[in-house]
């Protein structure tokens, strides 16, 4: 939120919200440092925010590999 004072008495104007989010996606509060800063000058804030992904496609194949220990064992011989 965000309000504009007055610099002769100091009073408060009415508070509006400073930019629009929605506030599932960021994440003002993680540990073990805060997800948020202001930057030196002052001018820009900034917060880590949740970047969601598409979902992943269904698995439609399964593949089973049958004495694959077998296999191994003959490309890569064990060694003393």
């Amino acid at each position: 939120m965000a309000a504009s004072q007055d610099p002769r008495s100091g009073r408060l104007g009415s508070p509006r919200p400073l930019f629009r989010f929605v506030m599932s996606d960021l994440r003002f509060y993680s540990k073990p440092f805060p997800g948020y800063d202001v930057a030196e000058d002052g001018q820009r804030f900034f917060v880590t925010q949740t970047v969601r992904l598409p979902p992943l496609p269904p698995v439609t194949q399964v593949n089973i590999v049958l004495n694959w220990f077998e296999e191994l064992k003959a490309k890569a011989p064990a060694t003393r």
